[in-house]
């Protein structure tokens, strides 16, 4: 199948109706698909689930204490379906007065980045190349 991978991706692009149709087992099978034909396949598909109204739900919102944002965001978000995270996020940090207009869940992600990363909490730890690889010992940390 590999061998024949342009020609797929060639006819796909002229017809992307294939992928629902007769080459639907190529959607199994990401790898041979190019960008642009997954993108294709994939949007319209996204677009017509945002279209039922309720299918997000009305989001997940939160209330965390900044000195505590790691393990206020993980009680709070771990609880949560896959169709409720799937929906607008709204974060209040504990005794700061703000309406979420995008600027305090910008400041939460910034903040929820620095904690992940923190090396006292040692969720990662440095690779021998200098990247950072999940630390196998994490799970000792409160």
């Amino acid at each position: 199948m590999k061998k024949y991978k342009v020609i797929l991706n060639k006819l796909i692009k002229q017809n992307p109706t294939l992928l629902d149709g007769s080459l639907s087992i190529l959607t199994h099978y990401p790898l041979l698909l190019d960008f642009e034909n997954q993108r294709s396949y994939f949007k319209p598909k996204l677009h017509s689930q945002r279209r039922h109204r309720n299918y997000y739900g009305n989001g997940v919102s939160i209330n965390v204490r900044r000195d505590r944002i790691l393990a206020d965001s993980f009680q709070q978000l771990n609880t949560r379906t896959n169709e409720e995270l799937k929906g607008r996020l709204t974060v209040h940090f504990e005794g700061e007065d703000g309406i979420d207009a995008g600027g305090v869940l910008r400041d939460w992600y910034t903040e929820m980045g620095k904690a992940i990363f923190n090396p006292e909490i040692a969720l990662f730890t440095n690779a021998a190349d200098q990247t950072l690889q999940p630390n196998p010992n994490s799970h000792i940390n409160p």
